[in-house]
This record gives C-alpha cells, structure tokens and sequence, in this order.
C-alpha cells in the first residue's frame, strides 16, 4: 500500500474518532457526567494501526472534547520519548467510560485478530 493511501486511511480515521469523541458530549444527559469515569468521557491512544506493533495507552478520561486534541500531542511526544522512530503517527478514540477495562480490550481484540503485537503503556494524559 503505498504512502499516500496509507496517510489518507488514517487521516479519515481519525476524523472519524474525533467526530466520535464530539458527537458523544452531545448525549442528553449534561452534569451528572465526571471526569474520573462516571459517565465523563474517555479517550484511548494508539500508535499507527496499520504497522505490526501497536501501542496503546491507557483509557484515560478527559474533562471536555477539545477540537485540537492535545492527548494526541502528548502521546506522541510520550511515544517518542520513548525510543520509537521518529514521526509516528497516533491516533486516539472515544471510549465507553464506565468500563475502561473492556474499552481496552475491545480496541486492542481487532488488531489481535489480524496478528499484531500489542504493546500496553499505560500511559494517560494530565487533564
């Protein structure tokens, strides 16, 4: 797959996650939501899906969908910090917040079945 359509599926996924994560503060139920996991909302992180090894962050909540998405900025500046090559692409979704644990599993079990290692960081962003 060359470069060009490889970039262009993960820009539309990641449109498609970020319009996830906005879409799911627009629910009808306002202020009985918290950020610690009590129905706030919640983002999960992952490097490059497309390559053999995936890694991904933690489930992590966050206090207000914010358009420029700086968890990604973190995550990969955490990833690349942490001896990853340089310019790796990360992606970040909207997750079920009352239930990090299966979020994490759901997320990474697709990847799994196409044969990718997953590395878990256990990485969070600092609201």
């Amino acid at each position: 797959m060359g470069p060009m359509i490889r970039m262009g599926r993960l820009v539309a996924l990641g449109l498609a996650f970020s319009g996830a994560l906005l879409c799911s503060s627009c629910g009808p139920s306002k202020g009985s939501g918290s950020a610690d996991g009590g129905g706030g909302l919640s983002v999960l992180c992952m490097t490059d899906p497309s390559l053999p090894t995936v890694k991904v962050s933690a489930v992590f909540p966050i206090k207000t969908a914010d358009p420029s998405e700086p968890w990604t900025v973190e995550y990969r500046r955490y990833i690349a910090q942490s001896g990853s090559e340089g310019g790796v692409e990360v992606v970040c979704q909207a997750v079920n917040s009352n239930d990090p644990s299966n979020s994490l599993k759901a997320a990474e079990q697709p990847l799994k079945d196409q044969g990718k290692k997953i590395v878990e960081t256990g990485w969070k962003y600092a609201n």
